[in-house]
């Protein structure tokens, strides 16, 4: 109720003394175009694509780029007064718990802005450090659902504050379809953080809360079900959840976007068989570490990526079916990768492998296996019998982890050692093991440390949590003397209600101090800090949208079906409603069931593009009733006017569209 009191009051404040102006995109409207013509130029060239087909999606980081640069227009226009400054709620149209401030001064100074605590939450004050005369404010950390009241400070370059006003700004409600309800379960000793971010699942999206409970910030729009990939200055790569390419088991993204917390697309990166589970960064700004699967033979996630992160290329590639005899290849899916932590000055890697019960470290220059960490009763008598650990003293061996992590720290008095955690899932229905201790309540989050000088490893802390049958990780804090434990999925979920659970422990003496329970589940979990004054630059208006490349189709002379004209069916007498078309920029998408599409075909009399999705086939049942995008790439399409036509379960089909491209 005070909460309440003191909204009322300020709102009412805001109202009587401080005005601000709001101004839609719509305005200046000659401005976004000119910003449209140059940002399309920069995307595509003189290219362009049109068709019949209406669906017509628009690429994000080309949506992005015009937006960021009709908004550098409007400062450089001098329009806006720190008294009448332009707002915008949602401004990239995806995080609708943001908000942007554009003003000019006529003094160079720093941003301040304090968005006032409601709903048992505290005021949450974020500063843009960047001294300027034009000024972008970024405003995340918005109150779902209600008038925020906020504050907006100036800074002179000596630290003091030359003057101040209150705007308001309304927000949607999102939790119901986002994140669901969110309870503080336990509350023995205050959180030593203040914000949680929880992505992927099945139920759930992308959305951060702080420790009250409250959500503070969303995407309106689903990731694949692994979630975003967050990074240590706040930007993350968001995979698209129904563009995807078909391979032996679980077809993952193909298209992703590195994006930050206003929702604004950086860039756009493409990768002909796409990524899974887990991608981090080499160092700040530098290369991509990702998780994918073979294209070369029938097995799934099973493959270590490099990316360079200015051009999108593929540098590197590690198969860990190269790495281990066949002992273990027994399945599709037989290893699991599903996480992995970075050695940058050794160029090695702490991969977690779920189906083998295994945390190893690999030498990404050799392509070498260094060690391995599990019970040594599982490798002997295989060739990886001798790269296993020797265990030291008692270790409750672990099943199926997730989360694999290196702790930086030093927390035995060693410099020398590893240590590492992980989530220890404690399940065994992927690879029934004959050492499992029968105990299946529980699952636990674990420390070890390893000596790799001496090849050995102790188990140095174990916390017991609910059981989760996948996913999950753990943060540790080492200032703080916490660690947080984060269950992303509860087995009892669907009994109860509540898929997920964020514990906080005391790391020291085990003590259980809080516990948020939700109602939808994720894959991942972080604490985050907002990071205001990296979204408060502008993007780089040269640097490249697009990077990589999609599975690209084959040219060959000549009208080319591989079938004579009369075996063409017409579309609406076999498939009527079971595939859609799109165009996304220069791509066309097509959605169906996984693997249904064989190959599409766009010809005319000159020439014919095959796109052949038929070199790999689906051995597991629960992967076909998946349903997705496909894409082709048009970028490499000579100039022309192309017929489309389809391979569909064996039979060759006329989809009466048709596809022009020119320049």
């Amino acid at each position: 109720m005070k909460g309440a009191n003191k909204l009322k009051k300020l709102a009412k404040f805001a109202s009587d003394k401080f005005k601000y102006s709001e101004v839609s995109l719509s305005h200046e409207g000659y401005v976004r175009r000119s910003a449209d013509k140059i940002e399309i130029e920069a995307a595509y060239g003189s290219r362009k694509y049109s068709s019949d087909i209406e669906n017509n999606l628009k690429a994000r980081a080309l949506e992005s780029r015009k937006k960021d640069a009709y908004f550098e227009k409007l400062l450089d226009k001098n329009k806006y007064s720190f008294k009448k400054p332009y707002l915008v709620v949602n401004p990239y149209k995806i995080a609708p718990l943001s908000a942007l401030v554009l003003f000019n001064t006529k003094e160079a100074c720093s941003v301040k802005y304090v968005i006032s605590g409601i709903k048992g939450s505290d005021d949450y004050e974020a500063v843009i450090d960047k001294v300027s005369c034009k000024h972008r404010v970024p405003i995340v950390g918005l109150f779902e659902n209600v008038e925020n009241v906020v504050s907006i400070a100036l800074i002179d370059k000596s630290g003091k504050e030359i003057d101040k006003k209150l705007i308001r700004i309304q927000t949607p409600k999102v939790s119901k379809k986002i994140a669901g309800k969110i309870e503080i379960t336990t509350n023995k000793k205050e959180s030593c953080k203040d914000f949680f971010f929880v992505s992927g699942g099945y139920s759930g999206g992308a959305y951060a809360f702080d420790k009250h409970g409250n959500i503070r910030w969303s995407l309106k729009e689903k990731p694949m079900h692994y979630g975003v990939y967050l990074f240590e200055d706040g930007r993350f790569i968001f995979p698209e959840l129904h563009m995807r390419r078909p391979v032996y088991g679980n077809a993952h993204s193909v298209v992703s976007h590195e994006m930050d917390m206003m929702g604004r697309v950086s860039r756009t990166y493409y990768h002909p068989k796409g990524f899974h589970h887990w991608a981090c960064e080499e160092k700040p700004g530098g290369n991509l570490l990702t998780v994918s699967s073979s294209l070369s033979d029938t097995y799934m996630e099973n493959v270590i990526l490099e990316l360079d992160r200015d051009t999108g290329e593929s540098l590197h590639e590690t198969s860990l079916n190269d790495l281990f005899d066949s002992t273990y290849v027994t399945r599709n899916d037989w290893v699991h990768l599903n996480a992995m932590d970075y050695v940058p000055n050794e160029n090695t890697v702490i991969a977690c492998m779920r189906n083998i019960h295994s945390v190893a470290k690999i030498n990404l220059n050799t392509n070498e296996i260094i060690w391995i960490m599990t019970n040594p009763e599982f490798f002997k008598g295989t060739e990886q019998e001798e790269k296993c650990l020797t265990p030291e003293g008692h270790i409750d061996w672990y099943f199926q982890q997730h989360g694999a992590k290196i702790i930086h720290e030093d927390i035995d008095g060693n410099p020398n050692n590893l240590h590492l955690m992980i989530f220890d899932n404690h399940t065994i229905n992927r690879r029934p093991v004959p050492w499992f201790d029968g105990e299946d309540k529980y699952s636990y989050a674990c420390v070890y440390t390893i000596d790799e000088e001496k090849r050995t490893f102790k188990q140095e802390k174990r916390f017991q949590v609910p059981i989760c049958a996948t996913r999950c990780n753990n943060e540790f804090y080492y200032e703080d003397g916490r660690l947080f434990v984060m269950c992303a999925r509860l087995v009892d979920g669907k009994e109860t209600g509540w898929l997920s659970k964020i514990i906080e422990f005391d790391f020291e003496t085990g003590e259980l101090l809080n516990e948020i329970t939700l109602q939808k589940d994720f894959f991942t979990a972080h604490c985050i800090k907002f990071n205001p004054t990296l979204m408060a630059e502008p993007l780089v208006a040269e640097s490249p949208m697009f990077l990589g490349e999609l599975y690209s189709p084959v040219e060959k002379k000549g009208k080319n079906l591989d079938v004579k004209d009369d075996e063409v069916i017409p579309m609406s007498e076999v498939v009527a409603g079971e595939i859609t078309f799109r165009m996304m920029g220069d791509v066309l998408q097509l959605k169906a069931l996984d693997h249904d599409i064989e190959k599409i075909y766009l010809y005319n009399n000159k020439r014919t593009y095959i796109q052949d999705f038929t070199d790999s086939t689906q051995p597991l049942e629960i992967f076909k009733v998946q349903s997705y995008y496909i894409s082709m790439p048009l970028c490499k399409v000579a100039k022309g006017e192309y017929k489309l036509v389809l391979q569909y379960k064996g039979e060759h089909i006329d989809t009466g569209h048709s596809i022009k491209v020119e320049g």
